[in-house]
């Protein structure tokens, strides 16, 4: 018979063996730490949480349990709880870069700008190659109107991890607060190239295109954008009518 324990990720092999309380044990408390990755995998954050407090009540000295912990309730947008179980984790084991970038994200949740970089600032030196952080700090100036700041940490980002086109777009963006629309239209098809079917790449180049008068161009990216089937088609179709009747 399969061993549950072996495959954290199914969740329904975990639920058949330890459906209830798992027990007492304190070595069990990598058993909660699977199954709450599990219900991780599922999207049920409460329960998956309850799964990772439970592991710390066995095993307080675990910082991945932390880190789990905290990362569920990141998903909860609990981010004072967040706040706490990552800084407990950076105190068992100080020298994870991951743990920085997941309580700066808490962080900017509360918009407590300051306090964020400093921990992307912390993650950073703790992994110079760590892209996300470069990406978060980025967007964390923007948000504080930094935008020449941001762009450096976004191009750093892109230099490190290529493939992210959310890095793109955030790119893109602080190009248009800048009102330099060439450079926000080219990073906006840098973001296409790497996820050539997410729509928001096409509608954020359609308004770079409408900022420079292309508007034959930016129909075109609003078609496209309507084709990949995006959550905000209605919006679109309105920008679309805006601009067919301008010209």
């Amino acid at each position: 018979m399969a061993d549950g324990r072996s495959n954290p990720g199914e969740l329904h092999v975990w639920e058949g063996e330890f459906g209830g309380p798992i027990g007492l044990d304190p070595d069990v408390s990598l058993i909660y730490l699977g199954r709450g990755k599990a219900y991780m995998e599922q999207e049920q954050y409460e329960t998956a949480a309850r799964d990772f407090g439970e592991a710390i009540r066995l095993d307080r000295g675990n910082p991945l349990a932390y880190d789990m912990r905290g990362e569920a309730f990141l998903r909860l947008k609990r981010y004072d709880e967040a706040i706490g179980d990552f800084s407990e984790a950076a105190r068992i084991a100080p020298g994870v870069s991951l743990t920085f970038v997941n309580r700066g994200k808490a962080y900017m949740g509360l918009g407590k700008y300051d306090e964020a970089i400093g921990d992307f600032d912390a993650a950073i030196r703790l992994d110079p190659d760590a892209s996300e952080a470069y990406d978060k700090r980025g967007e964390a100036h923007m948000r504080q109107g930094s935008y020449e700041t941001a762009l450096l940490d976004f191009t750093e980002a892109v230099g490190l991890a290529s493939g992210v086109s959310l890095t793109c777009l955030n790119r893109g963006r602080a190009r248009m607060a800048q009102e330099q629309y060439e450079e926000a239209v080219a990073a906006f098809s840098e973001a296409i190239v790497f996820a050539p079917t997410d729509p928001t790449a096409y509608v954020d180049r359609a308004l770079a295109y409408g900022k420079l008068g292309k508007s034959e161009l930016a129909v075109r990216d609003l078609e496209t954008a309507l084709g990949l089937g995006p959550d905000d088609g209605d919006r679109i179709r309105r920008e679309l009518a805006e601009l067919r009747s301008g010209d």
